[in-house]
């Protein structure tokens, strides 16, 4: 490997954990102050390898597929407005956490998630959020539960920035047909 590919893998690297851990966040307020997740070290844990897992696979997909795009097509500059979008929402999310947990995409995000879980692995209960039920009983187990609840809900989440980046491109290419079409039929001069 050169010295160029390492230094782009290092910039994708620091870029996707830069983004990750901010757009991460509203999803570790939400579970440590209402599910109390974060009161077990081996959740937490699983959170963090989760979200490592996503910064690792979009570092992949940005260092290597990305490569073949050039930096001004509409895909590039669609998955850009749609980083940018979740970004927003992340911040947002954060500043009305407090008294607007529910509006938060990360709170549906994370329910769809732990249903998705209870259902693949037939466990018949959900999180009571009136006790200190969490998926942290006994019979849940502690480490691959919060792992695979953190990966269903970033695959949620992923795929809600890659159908507004989708919308992105529509937009995009019907903005450029415009242009190009005012371009070609505009009289000279």
């Amino acid at each position: 490997m050169s010295s160029l590919e390492s230094t782009l893998i290092r910039k994708h690297f620091t870029y996707w954990l830069m983004h990750c851990a901010l757009n991460a966040s509203p999803s570790f307020a939400i579970a440590g102050a209402f599910l109390r997740f974060l009161d077990h070290p081996s959740t937490a844990l699983a959170m963090l390898a989760g979200v490592f897992t996503f910064v690792l696979l979009y570092t992949a997909f940005t260092g290597y597929v990305m490569q073949i795009v050039e930096p001004n097509q509409t895909l590039r500059r669609a998955l850009k407005a749609g980083i940018k979008f979740r970004v927003v929402i992340s911040i947002w999310s954060l500043a009305g956490l407090v008294s607007l947990g529910i509006f938060s995409p990360d709170f549906w995000a994370g329910m769809l998630a732990v249903g998705a879980y209870n259902m693949l692995t037939f466990l018949p209960k959900f999180p009571d959020f009136g006790r200190s039920t969490t998926l942290l009983d006994p019979d849940w187990g502690q480490f691959f539960p919060g792992y695979c609840v953190t990966i269903i809900e970033g695959l949620i989440l992923s795929f809600t920035l890659f159908m507004v980046s989708f919308f992105a491109v529509l937009v995009i290419q019907a903005k450029e047909r415009r242009k190009a079409y005012e371009e070609t039929t505009m009289p000279p001069g």
